[in-house]
């Protein structure tokens, strides 16, 4: 299953520029809601460290995520009616 990405240059030099993102920041990167965040991290498909409560995903999470993205296939799966 693939990811909905953004700018996948932009991601890639504001990774360099941090060791780590809150929740708010890591969702904003990713153009996608705190929640979407919430989920991977509860899931285990995100990795976090906790700092003085403060929840905080490393920046080297995203540079993962981004290489274990698939390109989107603008090909019919046949699961969709024809127009």
């Amino acid at each position: 299953m693939g990811i909905a990405l953004c700018d996948s240059e932009r991601v890639g030099e504001v990774v360099q520029n941090r060791l780590a993102y809150s929740v708010a920041e890591f969702a904003r990167l990713f153009s996608h809601h705190p929640a979407w965040v919430y989920r991977r991290l509860y899931s285990g498909q995100l990795r976090a460290i906790q700092d003085m409560g403060d929840l905080r995903i490393p920046a080297s999470e995203a540079a993962r995520l981004l290489q274990s993205a698939e390109r989107y296939n603008p090909q019919p799966n046949g699961k969709g009616k024809a127009l």
